[in-house]
């Protein structure tokens, strides 16, 4: 879900303790990290909604991430 919401251009906002997201997710450049308790999440969520600006150059910043990953990367990564 992470890379899908990427290509749409949309940031992601995951939780610190999620896992996989994590790997893809750049905490203030293409999405946000948090604390995995209701106020964090509710906060990076009003955080984005108050400045569509920083939304919409996240999700920029989340297609140009989604993009550069490859299979051979992925294979590379897996085989180290």
């Amino acid at each position: 879900v992470t890379l899908e919401a990427f290509l749409a251009r949309k940031p992601v906002i995951t939780c610190i303790d999620s896992g996989g997201p994590n790997e893809f997710v750049i905490d203030g450049v293409n999405g946000s990290s948090v604390e995995p308790v209701p106020d964090a999440l509710a906060a990076a969520i009003n955080g984005l909604a108050s400045d569509r600006g920083r939304a919409a150059a996240m999700g920029d910043a989340g297609a140009i991430r989604a993009r550069a990953i490859t299979w051979d990367g992925v294979i590379e990564k897996l085989v180290r």
